[in-house]
């Protein structure tokens, strides 16, 4: 695996994945303050990421280390 982080546009195929690390993303927001878990309105369906994939009014990119997707961005 190589240790090269780039940025990529999504694809509808990381939809899976992205919604994975899009929930965790939030989840973890409640150890720096906030009173619960929770993102925006379908942070954790597939089919929302799915839709923000393919809009033609938002970028979705996801952040690779190597092969491997670590984060994404909207």
């Amino acid at each position: 695996m190589s240790n090269s982080v780039t940025i990529e546009r999504a694809s509808v195929e990381d939809a899976v994945t992205l919604t994975d690390i899009c929930v965790r993303a939030f989840h973890s927001d409640i150890n720096f303050g906030t009173d619960g878990t929770g993102g925006p309105p379908g942070y954790h369906s597939i089919d929302w990421n799915s839709r923000m994939i393919t809009s033609n009014f938002e970028d979705y990119y996801k952040i690779m280390n190597g092969d491997q997707i670590v984060g994404a961005f909207i």
